[in-house]
């Protein structure tokens, strides 16, 4: 893993199984030990090893905003997102350059 140990959070709208929430009802918790999705739809912790990739999310109604979080964890839907608040000044490829620099798989690309 990267160098940087400090846990970060965003607040936003999460997606999973294409039943979205709205405004403020997710946190998304990232730190080197795990990455934390938790809102009104579930709580999703993942491990470094438990992610396959994290990139943006081409979720249509988000028009590219988003995050995708893709994982290996059978007992979790196959599709989880995150949509930061004011994706304009929270932006998703700063996020992802964050969860780059912990050592995770990441992309600033779309991914299916």
């Amino acid at each position: 893993m990267g160098t940087e140990t400090a846990e970060r959070q965003w607040r936003g709208q999460m997606c999973v199984d294409f039943i979205s929430t709205k405004l403020l009802s997710a946190r998304l918790t990232v730190s080197t030990e795990q990455i934390k999705l938790a809102g009104v739809l579930g709580e999703f912790v993942f491990r470094p090893e438990d992610i396959t990739i994290i990139g943006k999310a081409g979720f249509v109604p988000w028009l590219g905003c988003g995050i995708r979080i893709g994982h290996k964890t059978a007992k979790y839907p196959k599709q989880i997102m995150f949509l930061p608040l004011l994706p304009f000044l929270s932006r998703s490829q700063d996020i992802l350059r964050y969860v780059q620099s912990l050592g995770y798989n990441s992309t600033l690309k779309r991914i299916p």
